[in-house]
């Protein structure tokens, strides 16, 4: 049964979700003014006070200013929630550890696996980057053809291949374990 990597539910739920609240809080600043404030403004006739009013030379500027802000967070935030609807909607899987070997998205986004096979890996392991970053780490005994030499989400140190893991699900230890598994199954004189 192969153990099947895809982004993680929970991250792209929450990229959403702050999409989401972007474009809220852009609404605001187009003329809701639930939470930011209303820009400054006299009335036209100072008899009737509640009358039409004017903005002042300040007003002028926060209601620019707002606009602004408005404007790019409707975009940052309807390309996070477009972002992650389809990513959730997608069915690709960044990667795949069977009986084949593992296979990984190496190419970039919307392109195919990229296959690295059981008799060129050495060793498989999870572990953390010096930035913090979660990775999976493939020691290659040597390095099959066909994967690119600038990987996406992925970085070569000499044979080894370090891919990063954060928004993965399983996590990398997971996927790390199966690896092993599977790499000491087909190993001769392994316990």
């Amino acid at each position: 049964m192969p153990l099947v990597i895809r982004r993680s539910a929970v991250r792209l739920t929450l990229l959403g979700v702050a999409g989401l609240l972007l474009i809220i809080t852009a609404i605001d600043l187009l003329g809701g003014h639930w939470v930011s404030r209303v820009p400054e403004a006299t009335p036209v006739n100072i008899e009737d006070p509640d009358g039409p009013s004017q903005l002042t030379s300040r007003g002028q500027v926060t209601a620019r200013t707002q606009k602004i802000w408005a404007y790019s967070f409707i975009g940052i935030g309807g390309a996070c929630v477009a972002g992650a609807i389809v990513a959730l909607a997608s069915s690709r899987p960044l990667g795949r550890v069977d009986a084949d070997g593992v296979h990984l998205r190496l190419a970039g986004p919307g392109r195919a696996l990229s296959s690295i096979p059981w008799d060129a890996i050495g060793s498989v392991r999870s572990g953390v980057e010096d930035s913090g970053a979660r990775v999976l780490i493939v020691d290659l005994v040597h390095v099959p053809t066909g994967l690119p030499d600038d990987p996406w989400d992925a970085r070569w140190h000499g044979s080894t291949l370090s891919v990063f893991t954060d928004s993965w699900t399983p996590p990398s230890e997971e996927v790390a374990a199966e690896a092993d598994l599977i790499l000491q199954s087909l190993t001769p004189g392994s316990t």
